[in-house]
């Protein structure tokens, strides 16, 4: 917005000045003369100012919204012959990300490895979300949303891991009754060790009012007595994760150096 107040101020100071030098001249009919100058500076600023207009519209349309950070929870799981689950949100975190495309992210991690015992489990995972209402306005359905992620698996005992699997999706409702309406779902072998990658979460519905924004990270393990620890570092599991500086669009660049050219010719008339 600073660089366009600044162009618009040497257009219409240059403007002034130009009119100014044009009143001096002699021998000329005053009342048509202006008539001439009027329409040319019309057409001049119109030239210069309506690309510039579009450029800064171009710009603020992306209205941001702000995925909630708020009622952070972290719950673990062990399935199979006996099932069960606990807390783990002491050992959780959540970070909001600045505003990439419109949209300010999430990051989760977790402060340390959590562990989990395993005696006759095929399955451990954790599973990070919050919840709240999705400020800033909706995500339409049809949207994509950038995710990545970086964690890491290891066992003792007896426990083997075989396969590792993430699962990051957005729902509306809160956590006690929710409908996923974009999801995003990755797996592969592994024994263990660091997993990283990076995918777009779908959103076959629109996102609006109360969400709830979560991923679950796990393992499929054989059935040995032990244990398998799922570390999330904080660099981490992220909802449109910012990957760069944002750089203009190629229409909003094109707009801008007509305006450019707008200025020059304006110069080139007044040298005349």
């Amino acid at each position: 917005m600073e660089v366009t107040y600044v162009i618009l101020h040497t257009i219409a100071t240059h403007l002034c000045e130009f009119v100014s030098e044009e009143i001096k001249l002699e021998n000329i009919d005053y009342v048509a003369r202006a008539k001439r100058l009027l329409a040319n500076k019309v057409r001049s600023a119109a030239l210069v100012i309506v690309p510039l207009a579009a450029a800064v519209s171009a710009q603020a349309g992306a209205i941001g919204v702000t995925l909630p950070s708020g009622g952070l929870t972290c719950i673990s799981f062990v399935s199979g012959s006996f099932p069960n689950s606990g807390s783990c949100t002491g050992s959780a975190g959540v970070q909001q990300l600045p505003d990439s495309k419109g949209v300010q992210g999430l990051k989760f991690y977790t402060t340390g490895p959590v562990s989990l015992g395993v005696s006759s489990g095929s399955a451990v995972s954790i599973e990070l979300f919050t919840s709240g209402v999705l400020a800033g306005g909706f995500l339409a359905s049809g949207s994509s949303i950038p995710v990545s992620y970086v964690f890491s698996l290891s066992s003792s005992g007896g426990v083997g891991i075989t396969s590792y699997f993430i699962d990051f999706a957005i729902s509306n409702g809160t956590p006690s009754g929710s409908t996923t309406v974009g999801s995003f779902f990755s797996s592969g072998v592994t024994s263990g060790g660091t997993i990283s990658g990076s995918g777009s979460l779908l959103l076959t519905n629109n996102a609006s009012g109360s969400v709830v924004v979560s991923v679950e990270i796990g393992a499929n393990v054989n059935v040995n007595d032990g244990s398998v620890s799922i570390d999330v570092p904080q660099n981490s599991a992220d909802f449109n994760p910012t990957l760069a500086a944002a750089v203009p669009e190629p229409g909003s660049i094109g707009l801008m150096a007509s305006a450019l050219a707008g200025l020059g010719w304006l110069w080139r008339r007044k040298r005349r």
